[in-house]
């Protein structure tokens, strides 16, 4: 189980950076060099108009030893992460509810009768 989680921790770094640079981490013409760029931990650096946050993250995740690389929860617990994480629930929060402005009910006596006309309710889910 450890070997395939510091695999999959790897494969993130791949797929992180080539959603950044969009062209792989590791590319070669053959699979001899392919792999010999992945033992070295050979690859382009981000461009520069991605963060540090997002340069470190790659850099970490692409780190030779699997041991080093960065869980998803190391990740999630990083400050920036958490940050960056929350300002982005706010602005979608605030898009929802300047899309969808709720209407003021009055206290009390609920009438179940109504809820049920408006159809069911949806819990509101985050994508991030």
């Amino acid at each position: 189980k450890q070997w395939y989680q510091r695999r999959v921790r790897g494969a993130l770094g791949c797929l992180l950076h080539e959603l950044c640079a969009l062209k792989p981490a590791f590319n070669a013409s053959n699979l001899v060099s392919l792999c010999y760029k992945i033992v070295r931990g050979s690859y382009d650096s981000l461009p520069e108009e991605y963060s540090n946050l997002v340069k470190m993250l790659v850099e970490k995740s692409l780190q030779k030893t699997p041991e080093l690389r960065p869980s998803a929860t190391a990740i999630l617990n990083l400050a920036e992460v958490k940050e960056q994480l929350s300002q982005y629930i706010t602005d979608k929060e605030t898009e929802r509810q300047s899309a969808h402005p709720t209407k003021r009910r009055s206290e009390g006596g609920g009438d179940g009768a109504k809820r049920a006309s408006r159809g069911p309710i949806r819990p509101h889910v985050v994508n991030i």
